[in-house]
């Protein structure tokens, strides 16, 4: 997020959203969020649970990551 909204600062990217979603799509924990409903399904009821937690807990860090950069970046610097 930091890079994108850097590039936007200088000119050289001009859609910041679509580069953040970009970049972010590569990290979400989708196969593991099939695997956990796949397990859960199967019968293995703890590993389904701990699996999808994980994968919440993946999907919620990246997002709190983004958001932290966000704010950082409009404290600093006042606006996107």
């Amino acid at each position: 997020a930091f890079i994108a909204l850097f590039s936007a600062s200088l000119g050289t990217g001009f859609n910041v959203d679509k580069i953040i979603i970009g970049s972010i799509m590569l990290l979400v924990p989708g196969l593991a969020i099939t695997n956990a409903i796949r397990d859960t399904i199967a019968g293995d009821l703890l590993s389904g649970l701990s699996r999808s937690l994980e994968a919440l807990m993946v999907a919620g860090a990246i997002a709190a990551g983004t958001g932290i950069t966000f704010k950082i970046w409009i404290y600093i610097f006042g606006g996107v």
